[in-house]
């Protein structure tokens, strides 16, 4: 399912050294964390040349296979015409948000955990609308210096931070009822978005971006092809921009004008494959758990689906930009290390939040199955007495009770400056 889903974005534009290459100084953080590069560009065009090929209408397909699969036999590859290496910044996120959501006739406000999610954090054409992050990065980033900007004997651009992790929170709070909207019967109140938590991590992905040239047959015109592939390993996914479908789709019609039906409906699929994953899965950009609407149901599913959509779609990067203003520093606390103890913090803190709904569910079914006679003692086929009922709900409540006080304590210090902070702010607005 993921790895044929399409993005439709724009070709590359040309890489801008004055407007998104910069000394360190484009990096004014103390938090930032990096995934190093895990082959060179050398390796990287190997890697690349049969999915490169097979996008250029299968140019030098024989010698790219080879050329990956048998080296030394002196197979030459698809090569580009220009290759570089890339440090696209961007943001994870671990968030607990309370939301209001109306399913059918009914409201219900609910609290959930978004995980392992991602957010571009740069708006750059055509590499902003992929989501990096996976489960599969276990390795831990190291702490950025100038060193990484130098890697396999080849100066890395870095792109800077263009999109702020809380960008997105203003476009959601901004949004009309009505583009609330996430199935037929199931909506939410904008306005009603609260974070209990929210932690953004910075880290940079390592990428390479690549030119390709082709021209069909009969036409004399060049046509250009970026392709670019994650570089943290050798089995980095690897993308095709726009020209893969749009000249695709139209010149194989050029070149059969007068081809059977089904040829033209071929063709006309092409025309549909902007970008496109050609090797690897597409990664979704949020994870979610929780969720549920007045009636129990899980709606974590839909809600992702419709975020993913939204953060997928042309011009969202531009927009989360514009809201972001400029970007100078990391010293809002929610902007936290990307390290395994600060993550464990937060996720620790977010399962006891999962944990206290669940039993608060419990306890709520216990009160109305037994406020409606409903509950029965399992083999002796009649109501308990009333006695043991309220000794299992008073015990319930008790580990509720525990339980939040253990997550009070538990509460990260900085999101408790952040809460300080806010308060400060309001007082003196007001």
């Amino acid at each position: 399912m993921f790895a044929n889903r399409i993005c439709r974005i724009r070709r590359l534009a040309p890489l801008s050294r004055r407007r998104y290459s910069q000394p360190t100084s484009v990096y004014p953080f103390s938090k930032l964390r990096a995934f190093p590069f895990g082959l060179s560009a050398e390796d990287a065009v190997l890697q690349m040349a049969p999915f490169a090929s097979m996008a250029c209408l299968f140019k030098q397909f024989v010698g790219s296979i080879g050329a990956r699969y048998l080296p030394g036999f002196g197979f030459k590859p698809i090569t580009p015409s220009q290759i570089i290496p890339v440090y696209f910044p961007a943001w994870t996120i671990d968030a607990e948000m309370q939301v209001e959501f109306a399913y059918g006739d009914t409201q219900r406000t609910t609290t959930g955990v978004v995980h392992d999610s991602y957010l571009p954090g740069c708006d750059f054409p055509i590499i902003s609308l992929t989501s990096y992050f996976s489960g599969k990065l276990h390795q831990e980033p190291i702490p950025f210096s100038q060193e990484l900007e130098n890697q396999y004997g080849a100066e890395v651009s870095c792109l800077p931070y263009t999109i702020s992790p809380f960008s997105v929170l203003k476009i959601i709070r901004e949004l009309s009822y009505q583009d609330a909207t996430i199935t037929e019967d199931l909506r939410f109140s904008p306005s009603s978005v609260k974070p209990n938590l929210f932690a953004a991590y910075p880290v940079l992905i390592p990428l390479y971006l690549a030119r390709y040239e082709y021209t069909l047959p009969g036409v004399n015109k060049a046509r250009e092809l970026t392709i670019f592939m994650e570089a943290a390993s050798p089995k980095g996914r690897v993308f095709a921009d726009g020209t893969v479908g749009t000249y695709a789709g139209k010149e194989l019609r050029d070149l059969m004008p007068n081809g059977p039906r089904s040829f033209v409906s071929f063709t006309q699929l092409l025309d549909d494959l902007n970008v496109q994953v050609l090797r690897g899965l597409w990664h979704p950009f949020v994870r979610l758990s929780g969720f549920l609407t007045p009636d129990n149901r899980g709606i974590a599913g839909a809600l992702a689906t419709w975020l993913d959509d939204a953060l997928g779609a042309q011009g969202t990067a531009k927009k989360l930009a514009s809201k972001s203003g400029t970007i100078s520093s990391d010293s809002d606390p929610r902007i936290r290390e990307f390290t395994a103890d600060e993550r464990n913090t937060t996720s620790n803190w977010m399962m006891m939040g999962s944990e206290l709904a669940s039993m608060k569910r419990i306890a709520e079914a216990m009160k109305t199955a037994n406020d409606a006679n409903r509950i029965v003692t399992i083999g002796a086929g009649k109501t308990p007495p009333k006695a043991i009922f309220e000794e299992a709900l008073n015990t319930l409540h008790n580990k509720i009770t525990q339980l939040e006080a253990k997550r009070v304590e538990a509460e990260p210090a900085w999101w408790k400056e952040w809460i300080e902070i806010s308060k400060k702010s309001q007082g003196a607005s007001n």
